[in-house]
C-alpha cells in the first residue's frame, strides 16, 4: 500500500512521442538482450522467470560451429569450484574482443584435485598438447580458506596455474555474456561462438537448461550452473573494462591480455 500523500507514477518510454513508434523500438532493441530490454524498458520485474537465461539471445544455428584454435592468440581457461561439480572452460578472445569457446569439462561428484588431473587428459585429447602460458581465471571465492584442505586457488597453483580473478556480480557476468551473444564484431562475425563437439553440456545450458527461478536468479542445477559460472568468470575477467580490477601479483598490464 502506498503511504498517504505519495503518488507512484509508471511512466513508460512510449510517453515520449519520439519513442512511441515501432521504428524507434526496432532500432533501440539492436544489441540489447531480450531479458534486459523487458526489465529495463518494459519495467517487467519478472522477465525471464522460469525460462532459459539466454533464451532469445543464444541461437544454436548462429553461435554453434566447429572452431579451430587460433595459434596467434592466447589460450585461456576458467574454473568454477562447484561443490562436487568442478568445471573448466577453454576459450580465446579474438582481436575484435569476441569470445570463442573451444572446449569445456565438468566433474560429477568429484573433488578438485582428481578433476584437474582428468582435465589435463581431456586437454591433450582436444588440443594435442598443453599450453603452460595460458591465462587462468576463477571465482574470487576460491581464495577463501576451506575446512577440508587447501584453498581452491592453492590447488590450482600446485598444478602449475597462476589464477586471476576480479569481483563481479552474477548479473554483471550474465550481461557480459548476453552482450556478446547479440552483437557482431567489426569484421562481421558473431562476437560469441562455441564448438558443440567439445561443449555438449555447456551448449545444453546455453540453449535451455540454465534457467531463472521465481526470484529472477539462476537456478542452481548441476552441471549447468557450474559450466556457466566458469564461462562467466572467464568472460568477465577478460572484458576490457574489468582488466584493471583483476587481483594478482604482479599487477597485470594491458599486454597481459592483448593476445600474441
Amino acid at each position: 500500500m502506498t503511504p498517504a500523500g505519495i503518488t507512484v507514477l509508471r511512466v513508460p518510454y512510449t510517453a515520449d512521442p519520439e519513442k512511441a513508434s515501432s521504428a524507434w523500438v526496432a532500432r533501440a532493441k539492436i544489441g540489447v538482450p531480450a531479458t534486459a530490454w523487458a526489465k529495463e524498458m518494459e519495467m517487467d520485474a519478472q522477465a525471464g522467470s522460469g525460462v532459459a537465461v539466454f533464451q532469445g539471445d543464444y541461437v544454436p544455428a548462429t553461435h554453434e560451429r566447429a572452431l579451430t584454435r587460433d595459434p596467434t592468440r592466447v589460450l585461456r581457461t576458467a574454473f568454477d569450484f562447484g561443490s562436487a561439480y568442478p568445471a573448466r572452460v577453454w576459450f580465446q578472445r579474438t582481436a575484435c574482443g569476441g569470445c570463442r569457446v573451444l572446449a569445456s569439462l565438468v566433474g560429477h561428484q568429484q573433488q578438485l584435485r582428481p578433476f584437474l588431473a582428468a582435465s589435463v587428459a581431456f586437454e591433450l585429447e582436444v588440443f594435442g598438447d598443453l599450453d603452460a602460458a595460458q591465462g587462468a581465471y576463477c571465482d574470487p571465492a576460491g581464495n577463501q580458506s576451506k575446512d577440508d584442505g587447501d584453498k581452491s586457488v592453492e590447488v590450482l597453483r600446485a598444478h602449475g596455474f597462476s589464477p586471476r580473478w576480479c569481483g563481479s556480480t552474477i548479473t554483471e557476468g550474465l550481461r557480459a555474456i548476453a552482450d556478446l551473444l547479440v552483437t557482431r564484431q567489426s569484421d562481421g562475425e558473431e562476437m560469441f561462438a562455441i564448438d558443440p563437439r567439445w561443449n555438449a553440456l555447456l551448449c545444453q545450458g546455453l540453449r535451455h537448461q540454465y534457467k531463472r527461478g521465481p526470484d529472477g536468479t539462476p537456478l542452481r542445477v548441476h552441471p549447468w550452473i557450474d559450466l556457466i559460472d566458469a564461462l562467466r568468470y572467464g568472460v568477465v575477467n577478460t572484458t576490457a573494462r574489468r582488466l584493471t580490477r583483476i587481483l594478482r601479483r604482479p599487477h597485470p598490464g594491458p599486454a597481459d591480455f592483448a593476445g600474441r
